[in-house]
């Protein structure tokens, strides 16, 4: 497991994790990489008690509807997904990518991963992006920052993200 102060993120061979920053330079995100092939981006938001991953899904549904893509919600191997294709800037024909969006509810926050690349397609049967996000360990700080719904990570203790 490495280490990023609000989340607990499992690692193999093979695997990179890459911080990625809000515009203050804070971690808020990971992303975690197999290969060249698939990449799942893991993060974790404060919630109110009447949120739910249920609610979360239906308003990105609305906005990937509104942006000229297309949703599924399945059953995945870590629950209710959503098997998307979004618009993405590029020439005709190469102006969509598949995702596929999963989502973990948990005492006051909820986790989600976007899942892309060859693990996102259709017919996809790579297991590493589900196994680890259902083995990420979500740790909110106890004193809340302010309205500042991210849940903040940081760069590991040791070098490897």
């Amino acid at each position: 497991m490495v280490d990023l102060g609000g989340l607990l993120v499992p690692t193999g061979p093979g695997v990179r994790m890459e911080l990625m920053t809000s515009r203050d330079g804070s971690p808020v995100a990971v992303t975690v990489i197999r290969g060249r092939r698939t990449a799942i981006q893991l993060q974790a938001f404060r919630v109110p008690s009447d949120t739910s991953w249920a609610t979360i899904r239906e308003r990105l549904t609305r906005s990937i509807l509104g942006q000229g893509g297309s949703v599924e919600e399945r059953v995945g191997r870590a629950g209710t997904e959503l098997r998307a294709v979004v618009r993405i800037q590029g020439p005709p024909g190469k102006d969509s990518r598949n995702v596929r969006v999963l989502g973990r509810d948990g005492p006051g926050w909820i986790l989600r991963g976007f899942v892309s690349g060859v693990g996102a397609e259709p017919h996809s049967t790579e297991e590493w992006p589900y196994t680890t996000f259902q083995g990420t360990v979500v740790r909110p700080p106890s004193a809340p920052s302010g309205t500042d719904i991210l849940i903040r990570l940081r760069q590991p203790p040791r070098s490897g993200v």
